[in-house]
């Protein structure tokens, strides 16, 4: 299973989410970033088309706590929701649906 990361964390949560995204890969769930380097060259609107593209292939979206800061991440999740796509705002949401999902 692939999960999106979309948006941003403060200092505080950085090291949780870290914790949580290594979590995951050592459970064999693979972790898709919302903004990397790559992409920091782009146009705003080749951006969002880009990361619309990579979340449409995932299966989860965990928006991450300073998500309402991003126009970007209030996008994916308006998108994310629309394709019914599963949506952790939390860790425990995180852990509650690999536990539905028999992990």
């Amino acid at each position: 299973m692939k999960i999106y990361f979309s948006g941003s964390s403060k200092d505080g949560s950085i090291i949780e989410i870290d914790k949580l995204k290594q979590s995951l890969v050592d459970r064999g769930y693979q972790i898709v970033i919302s903004d990397d380097d790559d992409s920091k060259c782009l146009s705003w609107t080749e951006r969002l088309n880009q990361r619309l593209k990579v979340l449409n292939e995932c299966e989860a979206v965990f928006m991450l706590p300073d998500w309402r800061d991003s126009i970007l991440a209030r996008i994916e999740l308006t998108a994310a929701m629309k394709d019914r796509k599963e949506i952790c705002y939390s860790p425990e949401d995180i852990k509650h649906l690999l536990t539905s999902l028999g992990d």
